[in-house]
């Protein structure tokens, strides 16, 4: 059965601050989020070649204190394993005029010269399309769908996981599970572009 890892973060009176200044409340969790790795992997096939990583990765973040270092860490963690060629930026590095939320996506995309942004699919319904096209950016959504199968520790296949589900079963064969190594373009519905992920 699939179980959520989340961290948590300190909201008591910043429930709308910004990403970058969540502070993570509880220390413990990264402990925690490794015991359940180990409990759900400890058998996979490949456990025993990224369990010392993962679990050195884990000893990093716990003493990290804002959730966006922790996503940083490991967004760049991932991308070497996969050597995935990915330039990560911080979007506090563009000065914030826009209001909305749609304003400052494009406000970041347009200081970066991006041609197309890549939004998830859930939002769809706040993001307002017209502030892209105005701005000369392609606007388009991530499909999760048709990734590869292959063998879990389930008898059904779960296609909602993470990464690590598929470095534990698959290994150094994970890069070719990725859609954009297969077929650039395909992670989303539409023409071929790079993909860029903010931090």
């Amino acid at each position: 059965s699939v179980q959520w890892l989340t961290t948590p973060v300190s909201r008591k009176g910043r429930y709308h601050a910004p990403i970058a200044e969540m502070e993570i409340s509880e220390a413990s969790w990264a402990e925690k989020h490794w015991r359940s790795i180990g409990h759900a992997y400890g058998k996979a096939r490949f456990f025993p070649l990224y369990a010392p990583i993962l679990e050195k990765l884990y000893e990093r973040a716990a003493g990290l204190d804002l959730l966006t270092e922790v996503n940083e860490l490991f967004l760049r963690e991932i991308a070497s394993l996969l050597e995935l060629t990915a330039r990560f930026e911080r979007t506090d590095r563009v000065p914030r005029r826009a209001g909305s939320p749609t304003g400052r996506l494009v406000e970041i995309c347009v200081a970066r010269n991006a041609l197309v942004y890549v939004s998830g699919p859930a939002a769809r319904d706040y993001i307002e399309p017209g502030e892209f096209e105005a701005a000369g950016v392609a606007l388009h959504y991530a499909n999760y769908a048709g990734y590869p199968a292959y063998q879990q520790a389930s008898p059904s296949f779960e296609h909602g996981v993470s990464i690590i589900d598929t470095l534990m079963h698959c290994g150094p064969d994970t890069r070719q599970h990725l859609k954009s190594i297969r077929r650039r373009g395909s992670l989303w519905d539409g023409h071929a572009a790079a993909l860029s992920a903010s931090l």
